[in-house]
Protein backbone atom coordinates (compact mmCIF):
# COMPACT_ATOMS: atom_id res chain seq x y z
CA UNK A 1 0.00 0.00 0.00
CA UNK A 2 1.55 3.30 -1.12
CA UNK A 3 0.29 5.25 1.88
CA UNK A 4 1.57 2.77 4.44
CA UNK A 5 4.94 2.67 2.66
CA UNK A 6 5.16 6.46 2.58
CA UNK A 7 4.22 7.10 6.21
CA UNK A 8 6.42 4.35 7.61
CA UNK A 9 9.51 5.80 9.26
CA UNK A 10 12.40 3.45 8.70
CA UNK A 11 14.84 5.11 11.05
CA UNK A 12 16.55 4.83 14.40
CA UNK A 13 15.85 7.46 17.06
CA UNK A 14 18.89 9.08 18.65
CA UNK A 15 19.06 10.34 22.19
CA UNK A 16 18.83 13.96 21.01
CA UNK A 17 15.58 13.32 19.15
CA UNK A 18 17.09 13.55 15.65
CA UNK A 19 16.88 10.72 13.13
CA UNK A 20 19.07 8.81 10.70
CA UNK A 21 16.80 8.03 7.79
CA UNK A 22 17.26 4.68 6.03
CA UNK A 23 15.84 5.54 2.62
CA UNK A 24 16.95 2.19 1.16
CA UNK A 25 15.19 0.05 3.80
CA UNK A 26 13.83 -2.86 1.75
CA UNK A 27 11.34 -4.08 4.37
CA UNK A 28 7.68 -3.78 3.36
CA UNK A 29 5.33 -1.66 5.41
CA UNK A 30 3.54 -3.44 8.24
CA UNK A 31 -0.22 -3.77 7.83
CA UNK A 32 -2.40 -1.38 9.77
CA UNK A 33 -3.47 -2.82 13.14
CA UNK A 34 -7.11 -3.11 14.03
CA UNK A 35 -8.75 0.04 15.43
CA UNK A 36 -8.51 0.59 19.13
CA UNK A 37 -11.02 2.46 21.28
CA UNK A 38 -8.26 3.38 23.70
CA UNK A 39 -6.66 6.72 22.93
CA UNK A 40 -3.31 7.71 24.40
CA UNK A 41 -2.90 11.39 23.57
CA UNK A 42 0.59 11.66 25.06
CA UNK A 43 2.10 8.98 22.86
CA UNK A 44 3.92 11.51 20.70
CA UNK A 45 5.13 13.51 23.69
CA UNK A 46 5.14 17.25 22.94
CA UNK A 47 5.11 16.84 19.18
CA UNK A 48 1.38 16.62 18.64
CA UNK A 49 -0.07 16.67 15.10
CA UNK A 50 -1.45 20.21 15.48
CA UNK A 51 2.01 21.51 16.39
CA UNK A 52 3.60 19.54 13.58
CA UNK A 53 1.17 21.19 11.19
CA UNK A 54 2.46 24.58 12.31
CA UNK A 55 6.03 23.45 11.60
CA UNK A 56 4.98 22.69 8.02
CA UNK A 57 3.12 25.97 7.63
CA UNK A 58 6.24 27.88 8.65
CA UNK A 59 8.00 26.48 5.63
CA UNK A 60 9.84 23.64 7.36
CA UNK A 61 7.98 21.10 5.28
CA UNK A 62 10.56 18.33 5.43
CA UNK A 63 10.86 18.57 9.22
CA UNK A 64 7.11 18.74 9.68
CA UNK A 65 6.57 15.80 7.34
CA UNK A 66 9.17 13.68 9.15
CA UNK A 67 7.60 14.39 12.54
CA UNK A 68 4.11 13.65 11.23
CA UNK A 69 5.34 10.35 9.87
CA UNK A 70 6.93 9.60 13.24
CA UNK A 71 3.62 10.28 15.00
CA UNK A 72 1.90 7.85 12.62
CA UNK A 73 4.44 5.15 13.42
CA UNK A 74 3.83 5.59 17.14
CA UNK A 75 0.06 5.57 16.77
CA UNK A 76 0.31 2.39 14.72
CA UNK A 77 2.55 0.81 17.35
CA UNK A 78 -0.16 1.09 20.01
CA UNK A 79 -2.99 0.19 17.64
CA UNK A 80 -4.55 3.66 17.84
CA UNK A 81 -5.94 4.09 14.34
CA UNK A 82 -8.31 6.91 15.31
CA UNK A 83 -5.52 9.37 15.95
CA UNK A 84 -3.71 8.63 12.68
CA UNK A 85 -6.36 10.58 10.79
CA UNK A 86 -5.09 14.03 11.76
CA UNK A 87 -1.45 13.57 10.65
CA UNK A 88 -2.60 11.77 7.51
CA UNK A 89 -4.89 14.70 6.73
CA UNK A 90 -2.13 17.25 7.26
CA UNK A 91 0.22 15.22 5.07
CA UNK A 92 -2.50 15.26 2.43
CA UNK A 93 -2.69 19.03 2.62
CA UNK A 94 1.09 19.34 2.41
CA UNK A 95 1.07 17.17 -0.72
CA UNK A 96 -1.79 19.17 -2.27
CA UNK A 97 -0.15 22.51 -1.54
CA UNK A 98 3.00 21.30 -3.33
CA UNK A 99 1.13 20.01 -6.37
CA UNK A 100 1.46 16.29 -5.58
CA UNK A 101 -2.22 15.62 -6.18
CA UNK A 102 -1.99 11.85 -6.55
CA UNK A 103 -0.39 11.47 -3.12
CA UNK A 104 -2.77 14.01 -1.60
CA UNK A 105 -5.77 12.07 -2.91
CA UNK A 106 -4.31 8.84 -1.50
CA UNK A 107 -3.85 10.40 1.95
CA UNK A 108 -7.38 11.81 2.04
CA UNK A 109 -8.89 8.55 0.82
CA UNK A 110 -7.05 6.75 3.62
CA UNK A 111 -8.51 9.21 6.14
CA UNK A 112 -12.00 8.65 4.73
CA UNK A 113 -11.57 4.89 4.96
CA UNK A 114 -10.60 5.14 8.65
CA UNK A 115 -13.39 7.60 9.48
CA UNK A 116 -15.94 5.24 7.93
CA UNK A 117 -14.57 2.30 9.89
CA UNK A 118 -14.85 4.31 13.10
CA UNK A 119 -18.22 5.84 12.11
CA UNK A 120 -16.73 9.30 12.72
CA UNK A 121 -19.10 11.37 10.62
CA UNK A 122 -17.78 14.76 11.72
CA UNK A 123 -14.25 14.08 10.54
CA UNK A 124 -15.52 12.15 7.53
CA UNK A 125 -17.09 15.38 6.31
CA UNK A 126 -13.88 17.30 6.93
CA UNK A 127 -11.74 14.82 5.00
CA UNK A 128 -14.22 14.72 2.11
CA UNK A 129 -13.97 18.52 1.96
CA UNK A 130 -10.19 18.17 1.79
CA UNK A 131 -10.46 15.60 -0.98
CA UNK A 132 -12.92 17.82 -2.83
CA UNK A 133 -10.54 20.76 -2.69
CA UNK A 134 -7.70 18.56 -3.91
CA UNK A 135 -9.53 17.34 -7.01
CA UNK A 136 -10.82 20.88 -7.56
CA UNK A 137 -7.29 22.29 -7.62
CA UNK A 138 -6.30 19.49 -9.96
CA UNK A 139 -9.05 20.61 -12.36
CA UNK A 140 -11.39 17.63 -11.96
CA UNK A 141 -14.54 19.75 -11.60
CA UNK A 142 -16.95 16.89 -12.20
CA UNK A 143 -15.60 14.79 -9.33
CA UNK A 144 -15.33 17.84 -7.08
CA UNK A 145 -19.02 18.61 -7.69
CA UNK A 146 -19.97 15.03 -6.80
CA UNK A 147 -17.93 15.16 -3.60
CA UNK A 148 -19.33 18.51 -2.49
CA UNK A 149 -22.90 17.27 -3.04
CA UNK A 150 -22.21 14.20 -0.89
CA UNK A 151 -20.42 16.05 1.88
CA UNK A 152 -23.27 18.51 2.24
CA UNK A 153 -25.48 15.80 3.72
CA UNK A 154 -22.79 14.99 6.28
CA UNK A 155 -22.38 18.64 7.21
CA UNK A 156 -26.11 19.09 7.69
CA UNK A 157 -26.24 16.13 10.09
CA UNK A 158 -23.01 16.39 12.04
CA UNK A 159 -20.81 19.08 10.57
CA UNK A 160 -19.33 22.05 12.40
CA UNK A 161 -20.92 25.31 11.26
CA UNK A 162 -17.58 26.81 10.20
CA UNK A 163 -17.23 24.02 7.63
CA UNK A 164 -20.08 25.49 5.61
CA UNK A 165 -17.78 28.42 4.81
CA UNK A 166 -15.27 26.07 3.22
CA UNK A 167 -18.10 24.24 1.42
CA UNK A 168 -19.39 27.47 -0.13
CA UNK A 169 -15.90 28.57 -1.20
CA UNK A 170 -15.21 25.14 -2.70
CA UNK A 171 -18.49 25.05 -4.61
CA UNK A 172 -17.73 28.55 -5.88
CA UNK A 173 -14.50 27.12 -7.27
CA UNK A 174 -16.39 24.25 -8.90
CA UNK A 175 -18.97 26.55 -10.47
CA UNK A 176 -16.21 28.84 -11.73
CA UNK A 177 -14.57 25.77 -13.22
CA UNK A 178 -17.82 25.08 -15.06
CA UNK A 179 -17.49 28.50 -16.71
CA UNK A 180 -19.88 30.47 -14.47
CA UNK A 181 -17.84 33.30 -12.94
CA UNK A 182 -20.87 35.44 -12.08
CA UNK A 183 -22.53 32.70 -10.03
CA UNK A 184 -19.17 31.90 -8.41
CA UNK A 185 -18.76 35.53 -7.37
CA UNK A 186 -22.20 35.53 -5.75
CA UNK A 187 -21.36 32.39 -3.78
CA UNK A 188 -18.07 33.92 -2.69
CA UNK A 189 -20.07 36.86 -1.36
CA UNK A 190 -22.26 34.50 0.67
CA UNK A 191 -19.16 32.72 2.01
CA UNK A 192 -17.53 36.04 2.89
CA UNK A 193 -20.59 37.17 4.87
CA UNK A 194 -20.72 33.86 6.74
CA UNK A 195 -17.01 34.03 7.45
CA UNK A 196 -17.39 37.54 8.88
CA UNK A 197 -20.20 36.36 11.15
CA UNK A 198 -17.93 33.71 12.62
CA UNK A 199 -15.11 36.23 12.96
CA UNK A 200 -17.44 38.48 14.95
CA UNK A 201 -18.02 35.56 17.32
CA UNK A 202 -14.28 35.13 17.82
CA UNK A 203 -13.91 32.13 15.48
CA UNK A 204 -11.23 33.08 12.94
CA UNK A 205 -10.14 30.63 10.28
CA UNK A 206 -7.06 31.79 8.34
CA UNK A 207 -7.09 28.68 6.15
CA UNK A 208 -10.59 29.47 4.91
CA UNK A 209 -9.65 33.08 4.27
CA UNK A 210 -6.58 32.00 2.29
CA UNK A 211 -8.77 29.64 0.25
CA UNK A 212 -11.28 32.43 -0.32
CA UNK A 213 -8.56 34.80 -1.51
CA UNK A 214 -7.18 32.24 -3.96
CA UNK A 215 -10.50 31.34 -5.56
CA UNK A 216 -11.78 34.92 -5.58
CA UNK A 217 -8.64 36.05 -7.41
CA UNK A 218 -9.33 33.42 -10.08
CA UNK A 219 -12.95 34.52 -10.42
CA UNK A 220 -12.03 38.22 -10.40
CA UNK A 221 -9.73 37.60 -13.37
CA UNK A 222 -12.84 36.85 -15.46
CA UNK A 223 -14.76 39.98 -14.39
CA UNK A 224 -14.12 43.67 -13.93
CA UNK A 225 -13.49 44.95 -10.41
CA UNK A 226 -16.83 46.76 -10.35
CA UNK A 227 -18.88 43.79 -11.52
CA UNK A 228 -17.13 41.41 -9.15
CA UNK A 229 -17.77 43.74 -6.19
CA UNK A 230 -21.44 44.10 -7.16
CA UNK A 231 -21.92 40.33 -7.38
CA UNK A 232 -20.21 39.78 -4.04
CA UNK A 233 -22.61 42.26 -2.48
CA UNK A 234 -25.51 40.29 -3.94
CA UNK A 235 -24.06 37.21 -2.28
CA UNK A 236 -23.88 39.03 1.06
CA UNK A 237 -27.68 39.24 1.00
CA UNK A 238 -28.07 35.43 0.94
CA UNK A 239 -28.49 33.48 4.14
CA UNK A 240 -26.88 30.05 4.45
CA UNK A 241 -29.87 28.07 3.21
CA UNK A 242 -30.29 30.35 0.19
CA UNK A 243 -26.60 30.09 -0.63
CA UNK A 244 -26.67 26.29 -0.41
CA UNK A 245 -29.76 26.08 -2.62
CA UNK A 246 -28.14 28.46 -5.13
CA UNK A 247 -24.92 26.42 -5.23
CA UNK A 248 -26.75 23.13 -5.75
CA UNK A 249 -28.88 24.66 -8.48
CA UNK A 250 -25.87 26.02 -10.34
CA UNK A 251 -23.99 22.72 -10.13
CA UNK A 252 -27.06 20.73 -11.18
CA UNK A 253 -27.79 22.97 -14.16
CA UNK A 254 -24.36 22.34 -15.61
CA UNK A 255 -24.41 19.97 -18.56
CA UNK A 256 -22.16 17.28 -17.15
CA UNK A 257 -22.24 15.45 -20.49
CA UNK A 258 -20.23 18.22 -22.11
CA UNK A 259 -16.85 16.62 -21.45
CA UNK A 260 -15.08 19.09 -23.70
CA UNK A 261 -16.28 22.09 -21.68
CA UNK A 262 -15.31 20.42 -18.41
CA UNK A 263 -11.82 19.73 -19.74
CA UNK A 264 -11.21 23.45 -20.28
CA UNK A 265 -9.88 25.89 -17.74
CA UNK A 266 -12.31 28.67 -16.73
CA UNK A 267 -10.37 31.15 -18.86
CA UNK A 268 -10.42 28.81 -21.87
CA UNK A 269 -14.15 28.15 -21.43
CA UNK A 270 -14.89 31.88 -21.33
CA UNK A 271 -12.73 32.47 -24.39
CA UNK A 272 -14.57 29.81 -26.39
CA UNK A 273 -17.99 30.98 -25.21
CA UNK A 274 -17.40 34.69 -25.77
CA UNK A 275 -14.74 34.58 -28.47
CA UNK A 276 -14.59 37.66 -30.68
CA UNK A 277 -16.16 40.02 -28.13
CA UNK A 278 -14.46 42.93 -26.45
CA UNK A 279 -13.64 42.68 -22.74
CA UNK A 280 -16.63 44.86 -21.88
CA UNK A 281 -18.92 42.83 -24.13
CA UNK A 282 -17.73 39.62 -22.45
CA UNK A 283 -18.59 41.08 -19.03
CA UNK A 284 -22.09 41.98 -20.15
CA UNK A 285 -22.54 38.60 -21.85
CA UNK A 286 -21.40 36.82 -18.68
CA UNK A 287 -23.95 38.73 -16.61
CA UNK A 288 -26.86 37.71 -18.80
CA UNK A 289 -25.69 34.16 -19.52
Amino acid sequence: DEIERFVRVGDTEKGDGSHDQRADDPQPAAPLPEPSDHRQPDVVDDRRPQELEVVGEKGERESGQLLLEESLEKFHAIGDICDTVWPLSVLGRFARDHGDYARAVAFYEKCIEIDRRMDDRIHLGMEMLGLGLTVLQHGDYRRAAELYAKVLELLKRRGRPILFVQWLIGTAGVIHGFGKPTAAAQLLGAADALFESFLAKGIPNPANRALYNRISSEVRAELSTEIFASLVQEGHAMDLEQAIAFALSEMKSTDASDSHALSLSPRQAAKEKFGGLTAREREVAALIA
